[in-house]
């Protein structure tokens, strides 16, 4: 539920309202559908999207009064600010932005704001605080929305991976069943392929991974985050019978990157060796 507060201009309707979030095409896409209130109830739909090559935030916004805007932005510091410029018919330039802060699991705030002096001041056109309904808790995996299920967000994308500077694998990792599982698909340009799931068990506190190789290879690991980096240890399992300790980290870098590093002990943990040493790069 939304809570609005004074009108700004005829479109912007004082009142309440509802607007529903929700994650599609795979998770690559944030879709909302708003329906304020007021005398004149404001409708509209917002696609937002990553750009991972300008590693900008991306929304597109359309509404029943004409409205349509496109804005770019990103999150600092616990707020998300997304701006665009215009012009007016006297030719002078404005940025306008919405800035969300105040976050929390079950409420947040959001202001329409505007600057003619090139972001030196602003001026507030339009408060809205989001209170998040009970039956949207009670339908969605209200258990998944800790902060530990989403230490491992990072690794989410679509990516070339590269192994001392040279691409040899594509892999993408998506969040699926309501944010619970993270899902890995992963393919070499010589054809070895696999897939993982990847979950934080809460029983445990420990994040988990099950892998599965199109060479029949299994892998189960569990680890934590830790030092900045997510941290498995576990056991693969050849198609052969073979049994290798496994220790895994990924790390996030510079420039929205990650690192995944393995160590490989075929000797029960007696010695480790550099098993590779992979770098993701965004699509």
């Amino acid at each position: 539920m939304l809570r609005s507060g004074w009108p700004a201009s005829p479109s912007t309707p004082a009142g309440t309202g509802t607007n529903t979030i929700k994650k599609v095409l795979g998770g690559c896409v944030v879709q909302e559908t708003f329906a304020g209130g007021g005398a004149s109830p404001l409708v509209g739909w917002s696609f937002s999207v990553y750009d991972a090559r300008r590693k900008k935030w991306r929304q597109t916004w359309v509404d029943d009064q004409g409205s349509y805007l496109d804005l770019a932005g990103g999150v600092k510091d616990g707020e998300a600010t997304l701006a665009n410029e215009r012009t007016d018919p006297d030719g002078k330039t404005v940025i306008q932005r919405m800035v969300f802060f105040h976050i929390a699991p079950d409420s947040l705030d959001w202001r329409w704001e505007s600057s003619a002096d090139a972001g030196k001041t602003w001026k507030v056109l339009w408060p809205i605080h989001y209170t998040r309904r009970k039956t949207d808790r009670a339908a969605g995996p209200a258990p998944c929305r800790r902060p530990e299920h989403a230490q491992l967000d990072f690794w989410v994308g679509e990516w070339n991976v590269t192994d001392a500077g040279k691409t040899i694998a594509t892999s993408r990792e998506e969040k699926a069943e309501g944010g619970c599982v993270l899902v890995e698909r992963y393919t070499q340009s010589d054809g070895y392929s696999g897939e993982s799931v990847n979950f934080y068990d809460a029983a445990l506190k420990k994040w988990r991974q099950t892998w599965v190789d199109a060479a029949g290879g299994v892998s189960e690991f569990a680890g934590e985050l830790k030092d900045g980096a997510m941290r498995f240890e576990g056991e693969s399992h050849r198609a052969d019978g073979r049994r290798v300790l496994r220790k895994l980290v990924f790390t996030p870098l510079a420039g929205g990157r990650v690192r995944q590093f393995s160590q490989a002990s075929t000797d029960g943990g007696g010695t480790w060796l550099p098993h590779y040493d992979y770098t993701y790069v965004p699509r």
